[in-house]
């Protein structure tokens, strides 16, 4: 973070009869080593109207992926200014990964502060496929809204730069969250830039997710919710990636789930019918192995939210309005009002 550092200038000690002057000077210095070290200074000076500014890169020797973090400022309804911190997958530069919001320092703003020493908002959720994630186990009611979820486990399979995992953390630290990254340059980035951290209830472990979850089948593990964000370089339809969206892969992750356990997968496809990557088609190598199944649709974002149970619910298309009246009261108790409003279930 940043912060005054006064620094004092005294006589020779070894004229002791002269009087002594302090001077103090009133230097802003920064001290945090992703100053130093984190990018060249050349690419702080790459703003565009001094609305964006590339602060880091990485490239990765795993996948062979290149990242890019960005900050940028916004108006909302043109009045409220913030600042978002932006991941990019290199190639997808028209959307970005993750986004989180940024909390300034007081009296400081976009154009007068380093915002790579700003902290991260971790309360508030950028995307609405991600609000709807975190909602669905409680819609279903695999995880009550209530009462305390000590003993509750959670797996998320595909990490980013972890604003979900950090967002439920805070709303529900009793829940036991495990993430599962491939990329150890993803968890890098998560840490160093979006503020990442990991406890006693909340750990990252850098593994391929499809062995993760045939690893757990084998030992016995089970989870109460299996969320399925790991996406591919697909440019048409990437997530979920490719080896996960089999109906073999589906069948596993029911057999990791406890038996009022909830999967949540978030599909974002481009494809038409019939080309076998199509939202539908993807969706249907879930909802043929899962007996029932609802859909969250985003106003604003093309991704589609499949939340599958491993046991029949009678009629679920007439239950539809309990499960809104439920997102209701689900954004109301997690702050995600403003995020779920425009989710609709299908």
């Amino acid at each position: 973070m940043a912060r005054g550092r006064s620094e004092h200038i005294h006589a020779e000690k070894n004229l002791p009869e002269s009087p002594k002057f302090y001077v103090l000077l009133e230097d802003n210095i920064v001290i945090d080593k992703r100053y130093e070290s984190a990018v060249n200074e050349a690419i702080l000076k790459d703003r565009v109207d001094f609305h964006e500014m590339a602060i880091a890169n990485m490239c990765s020797n795993t996948t062979a992926r290149c990242y890019s973090v960005y900050d940028r400022k916004l108006s909302l309804d043109g009045e409220e200014e913030v600042v978002e911190r932006h991941l990019m997958v290199d190639g997808f530069h028209a959307d970005s990964d993750t986004v989180v919001r940024l909390i300034a320092p007081p009296g400081e703003t976009f154009e007068t502060s380093d915002t790579r020493m700003w902290q991260i908002k971790h309360s508030e959720l950028c995307f609405q496929y991600s609000a709807a994630v975190l909602a669905a186990p409680f819609l279903l009611t695999s995880l009550p809204l209530d009462t305390d979820l000590k003993g509750r486990k959670w797996l998320e399979i595909g990490l980013g730069g972890g604003s979900l995992g950090m967002a439920l953390h805070l709303l529900k630290p009793e829940l036991e969250i495990t993430e599962v990254e491939i990329d150890p340059a993803v968890l890098h980035i998560a840490k160093e830039w979006f503020g990442v951290k990991e406890s006693k209830n909340h750990r990252i472990v850098v593994d391929d997710g499809f062995k993760f979850v045939e690893e757990a089948v084998k030992t016995g593990e089970k989870y109460d919710v299996i969320i399925l964000d790991a996406c591919d370089e697909s440019i048409v339809s990437p997530c979920p990636a490719k080896a996960m969206r089999s109906k073999e892969f589906a069948l596993t992750l029911k057999s990791a789930l406890m038996s009022t356990g909830t999967l949540v997968v978030n599909i974002l496809s481009g494809d038409i019918e019939g080309a076998g990557s199509s939202s539908g088609e993807i969706a249907s190598q879930f909802t043929s192995v899962f007996p029932a199944c609802l859909q969250m649709k985003m106003s604003s974002e093309l991704n589609i939210v499949l939340a599958c149970v491993p046991y029949t619910i009678a009629n679920i298309r007439h239950q539809l309005s309990f499960y809104n009246s439920r997102m209701g009261r689900i954004g109301s108790q997690f702050n995600l009002t403003n995020v779920l409003d425009n989710v609709s279930i299908v």
